[in-house]
């Protein structure tokens, strides 16, 4: 994976792709007057889109300045520290424990409702008889 930063109109984007190559081409169609700014040989795509997220203008485009672009390639030896590619499996964990807990409180919901829908129809018996 390839984190890239492409500069058009002022604007910068920050995105990730496994081609570089056809990225760049798919820019040329739709944007012709682009400029890549800088590579990086690992996906540190969201570390960037959220350290410069005061800064983001729409989706995946900024308004950086120079300054911004100097401490990227400043820190990629603190970027190329595999605390992306960790922090991309905990996040991909979390997701998934998520996923699984939403599906343990839909059933649990289900149950419970089972659960008080006979608790009632036992009352409305009970009454019935009385």
């Amino acid at each position: 994976m390839i984190t890239y930063i492409i500069k058009s109109q002022g604007l910068y984007r920050i995105g990730k792709t496994e081609n570089l190559k056809y990225r760049i081409s798919c820019f040329h169609t739709h944007n012709p007057s682009f400029e890549l700014i800088y590579t990086i040989d690992f996906d540190c795509e969201l570390f960037l889109q959220n350290k410069f997220k005061e800064k983001n203008v729409k989706l995946e485009w900024f308004n950086l300045e120079e300054n911004d672009i100097i401490w990227i390639r400043e820190n990629k030896t603190l970027l190329s520290n595999n605390t992306f590619e960790s922090l991309s499996i905990l996040r991909k964990q979390k997701e998934e424990e998520l996923l699984i807990q939403k599906k343990l409180i839909k059933k649990e919901k289900k149950r419970l409702t089972l659960e008080r829908q006979i608790l009632k129809r036992n009352l409305e018996d009970k009454e019935a008889e009385e």
